[in-house]
């Protein structure tokens, strides 16, 4: 009997170190995140004029990794015109992992053939931020933009605007922790 009770107990000690073990791993976890948010530079939202815009764009059903064929696409066919610079706006998801995206770069004299097409780019009133880190992770940065419209009141038009400073596109390569995108929505 008393090595059944023995056995017994050693059991329940095993489960008990096993919850206490789940138990631990959650808060640890829990508290190495809020050490590295409490340690990361809040992006800082910013209010901006942002003047009227001539581009040249391609408009596609696709996805975010495509970008850059478009945008290869785009500059041949801007040639001189080209000023450097580009954006991308979505205009919503048309299916899964498919998006109705506009790619666009800035140029000095309108472009209009096949497939590119120029216009103006109406500017204004722009709630801005300037998000570091993935493009995968890019969904936090629109989070906190929404958050500080409804906040202060400021409605939101579609489609927002992403500029891309740090990234993909550079010559220069660099992990895509560093990639840095301005995330601008013009607003009423």
């Amino acid at each position: 009997q008393i090595s059944r009770y023995v056995h017994n107990k050693i059991m329940q000690i095993r489960r008990e170190m096993q919850q206490y073990e789940v138990m631990y791993n959650t808060l640890h976890s829990y508290l190495k995140y809020e050490i590295k948010t409490k340690t990361q530079k809040k992006p800082k939202i910013t209010i901006k004029k942002i003047p009227d815009m001539l581009i040249a764009a391609i408009r596609f059903h696709g996805q975010y990794k495509e970008e850059p064929i478009y945008f290869a696409k785009l500059v041949k066919v801007a040639g001189q015109y080209f000023l450097g610079g580009s954006l991308s706006m979505c205009y919503g998801k048309k299916k899964e992992g498919c998006f109705d995206i506009e790619m666009a770069v800035f140029v000095s004299q309108p472009i209009n053939t096949k497939q590119v097409r120029s216009r103006i780019l109406k500017g204004g009133k722009a709630v801005t931020l300037q998000y570091k880190g993935p493009y995968e992770d890019i969904a936090k940065a629109y989070d906190m933009l929404s958050i500080y419209c409804k906040t202060h009141h400021l409605k939101l038009q579609s489609p927002p605007r992403e500029f891309p400073i740090k990234g993909m596109w550079n010559i220069i390569p660099r992990p895509s922790k560093q990639y840095i995108t301005e995330i601008q929505f013009m607003v009423a």
